[in-house]
């Protein structure tokens, strides 16, 4: 199986892996399959490095019948509650946008809002806002690499590793390395369509 490869390589890695899940991640396996293979008991989850807190979503919750992705009432109150009792600077990881993004010029999203940003997006916003403790809000799944800013926090989405924005069949080879020195939050993509952001924080 290509998913079960994959996480074998990628637990081969000399550095801790962490999974952020989304939509293709759900297209053949289950959750309980997808748990199993990535050896966690919950696919939303918070972990320490050192002194930063790092919060990991799980933002893909098919309805059926309907085009939605929320974050489930349980996630709003875990993820309040986690942020409440972390004392350290948080950034948060998901696979859909919480951002307003202007889609203009998406080839994959542009009139598909319902299919890329998180419906409940706004309420998400105010508990990481209210927090006074996270200093970034990292994404994926559109495709390209903007950054919105709410409340004086970046929402960065990052570019896939396969798909490019031109769409023309060749791959992003996309990947990238977030670092943290001192005050400030730098984050570097390298491939076909390199990109960089970097902030100052509190």
């Amino acid at each position: 199986m290509n998913y079960v490869e994959g996480v074998t390589r990628l637990s081969r890695a000399p550095v801790p892996v962490h999974h952020v899940l989304g939509n293709h991640d759900t297209t053949n396996l289950s959750l309980e399959e997808l748990l199993s293979i990535i050896d966690v008991r919950c696919l939303y989850y918070s972990f320490d490095v050192q002194s930063f807190h790092f919060v990991v979503l799980y933002t893909h919750v098919p309805v059926p019948r309907q085009r939605r992705i929320i974050l489930p009432e349980g996630q709003l109150a875990w993820l309040e509650e986690d942020l409440r009792l972390s004392a350290n600077p948080a950034i948060v990881f998901s696979h859909h946008s919480f951002a307003e993004q202007d889609l203009t010029g998406n080839p994959w999203f542009e009139a598909l809002p319902e299919d890329c940003l998180v419906e409940n997006r706004e309420e998400v916003r105010r508990i990481i806002s209210s927090s006074g403790k996270v200093i970034a809000a990292v994404n994926g799944h559109l495709h390209w690499n903007p950054v919105d800013w709410h409340d004086g926090i970046p929402y960065i989405t990052v570019q896939s590793a396969t798909e490019n924005f031109n769409d023309d069949g060749i791959p992003a080879n996309t990947w990238g390395e977030m670092r943290i020195e001192q005050k400030t939050f730098v984050l570097e993509q390298f491939g076909n369509n390199p990109f960089s952001h970097t902030h100052s924080f509190c």
